[in-house]
């Protein structure tokens, strides 16, 4: 039996792989491969980070019926985080938060010069829900504001797309995993820029799961970099593409790649639980999950309002 709807596992998945994956992060892959037990979460402190509470932010804002702006994702970032400060925001992420009372203050704290050189895969980890719209115009339209509203450099927003179309795909069109980097290359093509495709068609053609390609000669070592969505981007489509059947697998695959590994977990899980029951992962990471407030039952209310909203069979 199937406890939760789509939306519901989505969140959870992105809150219990945010959980598992916040003690690895910035490791080295050979030091998480000698550490890495998945039998327990790493830590008694089983909280999650900032990937969660902007994940649960955009989810929050798509609920209302809101208009989906620059102007109003602020207000729900700043929201989420002062009635519940939560670890793991950059310092610019930080300086938007706390830069004024209001949205205007979050949006002006960074210039345009400062917010199209970020490249960083802040805006992908939040960008699972906007997969969420119905008509997949939508879904773009929505990943742009998304990134935007941080991140104006084209891979940052091209991993916004990538997240919200990806989950767009499994939500609604049950897209087999093995298809699904064509799927996205299909919907991106006029919205990718060319390194990002070439990336993604390099990932295609590989039989086998490849880090050695995923992170590329300077990142091979110490994992997936923040930094940069390229990378991260590749990391999740590639972890669905030859792990997604097995939920558990993505959470290990993930945090065996290193670096952010919290990110990269958080959304590659929540993307993978889309479609897969929930009993299907370890119990351990379910029954482990954070209560409190804005924790577990928090998130599964949060899902119930999400899945009503954008209902699918």
């Amino acid at each position: 039996m199937n406890p939760y709807i789509k939306a519901q596992k989505m969140l959870l998945g992105v809150a219990i792989g945010d959980t598992f994956g916040r003690e690895f992060e910035n490791h080295n892959r050979e030091w998480i491969a000698t550490h890495l037990v998945m039998d327990a979460y790493p830590s008694k402190e089983c909280y999650y980070t900032d990937d969660t509470q902007m994940t649960i932010a955009v989810a929050e804002l798509m609920v209302t019926g809101l208009p989906f702006c620059k102007e109003s994702l602020a207000a729900f970032f700043m929201r989420a985080y002062h009635r519940d400060p939560r670890t793991g925001y950059s310092a610019l992420t930080m300086s938007q938060l706390t830069a004024g009372p209001d949205s205007e203050s979050f949006l002006l704290s960074l210039s345009d010069e400062m917010r199209n050189k970020r490249q960083s895969d802040g805006a992908a980890m939040r960008a699972l829900p906007i997969g969420l719209y119905p008509d997949v115009q939508d879904v773009i339209h929505s990943s742009y504001i998304n990134a935007e509203s941080t991140h104006g450099h084209p891979h940052a927003v091209a991993g916004s797309l990538g997240v919200a179309i990806l989950a767009h795909g499994l939500y609604y069109n049950k897209i087999p995993y093995k298809h699904i980097i064509p799927y996205l290359l299909s919907i991106g093509t006029s919205h990718f820029p060319k390194d990002v495709m070439k990336h993604l068609e390099n990932l295609e053609n590989k039989l086998v799961f490849s880090p050695e390609i995923i992170l590329g000669h300077h990142n091979i070592s110490k994992g997936i970099p923040y930094e940069e969505s390229l990378p991260f981007l590749g990391a999740v489509l590639s972890l669905i593409k030859h792990f997604g059947n097995c939920p558990n697998e993505v959470l290990k695959q993930a945090i065996l790649l290193g670096g952010d590994t919290d990110t990269v977990a958080a959304v590659a899980l929540g993307a993978a639980l889309i479609i897969h029951p929930f009993t299907v992962l370890s119990s351990f990471l379910s029954d482990g999950l954070e209560s409190g407030a804005y924790g577990k039952d928090f998130i599964i209310r949060l899902g119930t309002d999400l899945g009503r909203c954008y209902p699918v069979v």
